[in-house]
């Protein structure tokens, strides 16, 4: 049986899905003949139409990894907005156990709709990392939408048994459309696998208005790169970095990488746009590399947070010198029962020394594991962890934190390093 951290509503019992909803707080099970039985906490009651949902599933296979042949479903979520147009924000990530390349793509009613590239140099030896796709789109009221995590390899991905470390988790938020939020998505459609660019330019980029002073933007963006070594990916507002993460392969190979960012943003126009380090490196299509805006018109119906990286030492050094445990941290306290939370987290970090080296960070929400990424590399470089949740919580106060399993290895102050969040459904002042 499936348990969540979190809350069940508007979505039907079906043995194998993850659990979704507004209002209810506590922990589920679905169990094999359909229904759902409460487990701890407290049900409530589901609004017929509520302005924000969330789901959140996992892998239920039974090993580590996972058995699941190619292109077949590794996570799977099912729901039908019954009234308006949704927008939908996903995330799907995981743990893979292989040598060399393997892929994790996410199709939309048996689309592909994006790509993730993992690798680790090891021709023979088998090695866990952590992979994540990314995707935002519209959903029309009352069409079926299924959303299937895959992978190119089979045998490869998920450590379902270890339910308490929240490896393998795809999240999804849907927000009617009469909410004051808007979606953009651009996509990378340029020649080339990879594209013709010059180093720090600008690879994708989204031009918006604001209408309202502090309206509040929460952009992603994610895209492949093939180059020998370190390259690095800046997301840019108006022109200034904002935020960056780091691939490192040893060979000329593909790799995936993301950045994120949320901020208010005065009245007028405002450009995100992201960049690389190394000319000529990114991208192969719009499935490989795309960029996409939360745009709240009214800041009001949402509270958003961000913690950063701001740790320093003296002299500086990175990466900083600290104990294992809490990097970043933020608190909040939510009042409408109703409101879902989006959370996005990473952090470079970096392998002092030449040789195989894995290290983990955990995204914590009141003491409860809820997201966990690996991260390997075998040389003296940087790397980065994702995490990323979505959910509902109770009423009152509320602690997330992203927290390492070892010390003096993660993070180089600002800008490589955020705990985004973004409250929707609770009224900010």
């Amino acid at each position: 049986a499936a348990t969540t951290f979190g809350s069940v509503c508007s979505m039907a019992c079906t043995p194998g899905y993850g659990l979704t909803g507004v209002t209810y707080t506590g922990s589920y099970t679905c169990s094999g003949s359909g229904t759902w039985a409460l487990t701890s906490g407290v049900a409530s009651t589901c609004p017929a139409n509520p302005q924000a949902f969330s789901i959140m599933a996992r892998d239920l296979g039974t090993s580590c990894p996972s058995a699941n042949a190619i292109s077949t479903p590794i996570i799977t979520q099912s729901f039908s907005p019954s009234t308006s147009t949704t927008l939908i924000w996903v995330v799907s990530d995981g743990i893979r156990y292989a040598t060399q390349r393997v892929d994790l793509f996410l199709t939309l009613n048996g689309v592909e709709v994006t790509r993730c590239i993992t690798f680790t140099p090891e021709t023979s030896t088998l090695q866990w990392v952590s992979g994540r796709v990314l995707y935002a789109g519209t959903v029309v009221a009352n069409n079926a939408v299924t959303l299937n995590a895959m992978s190119s390899v089979a045998n490869t991905w998920g450590c379902p048994s270890d339910t308490a470390s929240a490896y393998d988790r795809m999240f999804t938020i849907g927000l009617r459309s009469t909410l004051p939020i808007r979606q953009m998505v651009v996509y990378d459609t340029r020649p080339g696998c990879p594209a013709a660019a010059a180093a720090n330019t600008a690879l994708l980029s989204i031009t918006f208005n604001a209408v309202t002073a502090g309206t509040i933007v929460f952009a992603r963006a994610h895209m492949i790169r093939n180059v020998a070594g370190r390259s690095d990916m800046t997301l840019l507002l108006d022109g200034g970095a904002v935020s960056r993460s780091i691939t490192y392969t040893n060979v000329a190979t593909w790799e995936s990488g993301a950045v994120h960012f949320v901020t208010p943003v005065t009245a007028g126009s405002h450009t995100f746009s992201m960049q690389g380090s190394v000319a000529n490196a990114y991208g192969c299509g719009a499935n490989y590399g795309s960029m996409d805006l939360m745009i709240v018109d009214d800041p009001r119906v949402v509270k958003y947070f961000q913690a950063v990286d701001t740790l320093d030492n003296s002299p500086a050094a990175c990466p900083f010198t600290r104990a294992a445990g809490s990097l970043m941290s933020f608190t909040f306290t939510q009042v409408s029962p109703d409101a879902v939370l989006w959370v996005a987290a990473h952090i470079i970090r970096r392998n002092p020394t030449a040789g195989a080296s894995r290290a983990d960070i955990f995204l914590v929400i009141d003491g409860v594991t809820v997201n966990r990424a690996i991260t390997y590399i075998n040389v003296a470089d940087w790397t980065t962890g994702y995490l990323y949740f979505s959910g509902t919580l109770s009423t009152g106060s509320h602690t997330v934190s992203v927290n390492a399993d070892q010390a003096n290895v993660w993070g180089c102050g600002p800008g490589w390093g955020f705990l985004s969040g973004i409250l929707v459904g609770d009224p900010s002042s």
